[in-house]
């Protein structure tokens, strides 16, 4: 959440003005209006604590989401949005919560809020993004990503490249895949999920050499393969038969890719 020092630095004016104020105005005007002062300073000094407890809460959630505690997590960044409802953090990492819960409604209603807080808060663009592509609605997810990548401050575009690539990979865009993850390697040199990313969209459109060389890099940079070729083949039998169809026509493709 954004640091609210202003409230209190406001109280220490308002104090200061006020009491000049009461010394030219005499005993009868003393009192009631060294009393306002004080009440705008313990009020600026309430707004402080609850900030730094808000902070707390939130950072206590996002510890607990780290350690894989769903429950514990979601406890503490409700308690964060019961004191600020408005903490653009909380809802966001709420909506994540949400997302692993595959409570998708409440995830995109948490999500939208945090953006509606801060219009240009990539985080949640990209999260909102997650969503969509969990409930297989992809232009929407596309549209999503697209917006986080608007805001030229966002730490992590590399990401929402991936996520807006695999977005147009399932639409058929295969070009705008492939410009997608060439964008998120730019950023990021190491970025496995583009490698595979450009070996599929590469595949789609017979480009097979460039499918081939692209998968080689993707296990090269893997950590759990560590270019062992042979354990991502066996890997990639075991996935084609787990996850959605989707999914495991990526690691038949993966499979089929190995082999030219």
């Amino acid at each position: 959440m954004d640091k609210k020092t202003t409230p209190v630095l406001d109280g220490t004016v308002a104090r200061r003005t006020t009491l000049t104020q009461c010394i030219g105005l005499g005993k009868r005007h003393l009192i009631p209006l060294c009393l306002i002062a004080g009440l705008i300073v313990f009020g600026a000094c309430s707004t402080s604590n609850k900030t730094k407890q808000v902070k707390a809460h939130y950072s206590i959630g996002v510890a607990k989401l780290n350690e894989n505690d769903i429950s514990g997590a979601f406890v503490e960044f409700k308690k964060a949005l019961e004191l600020n409802p408005y903490d653009k953090e909380s809802l966001n990492a709420l909506g994540l919560v949400y997302l692993q819960l595959e409570n998708y409604d409440q995830a995109k209603q948490s999500l939208l809020k945090a953006i509606s807080v801060d219009p240009k808060y990539s985080e949640a663009y990209n999260n909102l993004g997650l969503v969509y592509v969990r409930l297989n609605k992809w232009e929407d997810a596309a549209t999503a990503f697209s917006d986080a990548l608007k805001n030229p401050l966002y730490a992590a575009p590399d990401k929402a490249y991936n996520n807006l690539g695999y977005s147009f990979y399932r639409l058929g865009r295969y070009g705008d895949a492939i410009t997608a993850f060439k964008e998120s390697i730019k950023r990021n040199e190491t970025s496995v999920v583009a490698f595979y990313g450009l070996s599929l969209a590469h595949n789609a459109i017979a480009h097979y050499g460039d499918a081939s060389v692209y998968l080689m890099e993707a296990i090269k940079l893997d950590p759990n393969y560590a270019g062992n070729t042979k354990k991502a083949l066996e890997d990639f039998k075991k996935k084609r038969l787990k996850g959605t169809k989707q999914e495991q026509k990526d690691n038949a493709d993966f499979m089929e890719i190995l082999n030219y």
